[in-house]
């Protein structure tokens, strides 16, 4: 009887190996997911804006609101993977309508480790261009724009190594 107990313990344990070596040896290792950038916008005009959006443009307010657009665009790294600036095939640019001009932009917030002060932004008539900058995963960088007449619709247009174009925020 004892030899019979050894034998089914055996058997056990080779059964339990054989298991063990198929799980491991047939998971799949994760490949890194290609990353996802999307944005989103919002704008009011300066003179009707509630207080809450007014208030995050802090000193980018205009003197006289009156013909004033305020927009803030929201660039988004919807992935796990972190995307490195030598990653932008070029830089983003916000582009308004032809009857608008830009009076100021700035990166305004963020939620990750990167501040919004190390994010070069720069503007000409119509557009804002936006330097590459580190975006850590599940991470978000906001940019207030004031504009002198319309700002809908808006163009915003940017290119990744893994990802061919900025897709709008469903």
């Amino acid at each position: 009887m004892d030899i019979q107990a050894n034998q089914d313990v055996f058997i056990l344990i080779i059964l339990f190996g054989i298991l063990a070596l198929v799980f491991f040896r047939g998971r799949r290792k994760r490949k890194a997911e290609p990353y996802r950038i999307a944005y989103i916008g919002h704008s009011e005009t300066a003179d009707n804006a509630g207080e809450a959006f007014r208030t995050t443009f802090g000193d980018m307010l205009p003197d006289d609101p009156v013909g004033a657009v305020l927009l803030r665009v929201s660039l988004m790294n919807r992935s796990d993977t972190p995307v490195a600036p030598e990653e932008f095939l070029r830089p983003v640019i916000v582009t308004l309508p032809e009857d608008s001009r830009v009076l100021l932009a700035r990166a305004a917030q963020s939620s990750s480790s990167v501040a919004p002060e190390t994010v070069a932004v720069q503007t000409r008539l119509n557009q804002v261009e936006i330097a590459p900058f580190p975006m850590p995963n599940r991470s978000s960088m906001i940019f207030n724009i004031v504009v002198d007449g319309p700002a809908t619709p808006y163009a915003v247009d940017g290119a990744f190594q893994q990802q061919a174009r900025l897709e709008p925020l469903e």
